[in-house]
């Protein structure tokens, strides 16, 4: 596997790492601690350590990170539900930024981006065609309630899709 550096888009690890950090920066957020102390990249257990601490509660790892993610899911779905925040927002957004050239003097395509968008969105479990949450995802979340509003709203990708056109 080539180095991030190197190619960063078709590297895997990008999109892990983007939901990695998102995740760590809604624990951080909800726990209300600071830029310094977290995320700790080599205690990963950190924020559940802190949490488990101050409530006397026992939460692992897994579930502070399933926790992130239904923060995470639940702030998508407003966003969907109030601006119709979509897949092709995101990317004429971010890509007209990348498009320029840093300073190695290298840029990102719109087929290079859109692959890392892919998978991003397939680590979170959002469709790939609009950039929402599937039905499966909220569900798998808790947010079942806020599938069912979302599906009244049409606003709930079909599960017969996946893919983009």
């Amino acid at each position: 596997m080539c180095a991030v550096r190197d190619d960063p888009c078709r590297n895997p690890r990008t999109a892990e790492s983007a939901v990695m950090n998102e995740n760590k920066a809604e624990l951080k957020e909800a726990l209300t601690s600071c830029d310094l102390q977290l995320p700790d990249l080599y205690r990963t257990s950190l924020e559940a350590e802190i949490y488990n601490m101050a409530t006397g509660m026992n939460m692992t790892e897994g579930e502070m990170n399933d926790a992130a993610e239904r923060m995470k899911n639940l702030f998508r779905a407003i966003v969907i539900r109030n601006y119709g925040r979509t897949r092709e927002m995101e990317v004429n957004e971010v890509l007209s930024m990348l498009s320029f050239p840093d300073s190695d003097g290298k840029s990102v395509n719109a087929e290079e981006y859109n692959y890392l968008v892919d998978k991003y969105y397939e680590l979170r479990g959002w469709d790939l065609k609009t950039g929402w949450p599937t039905r499966a995802t909220y569900e798998r979340y808790g947010l079942k309630e806020i599938a069912d509003e979302l599906d009244a709203l049409s606003k709930l990708p079909d599960s017969n899709q996946g893919g983009r056109s």
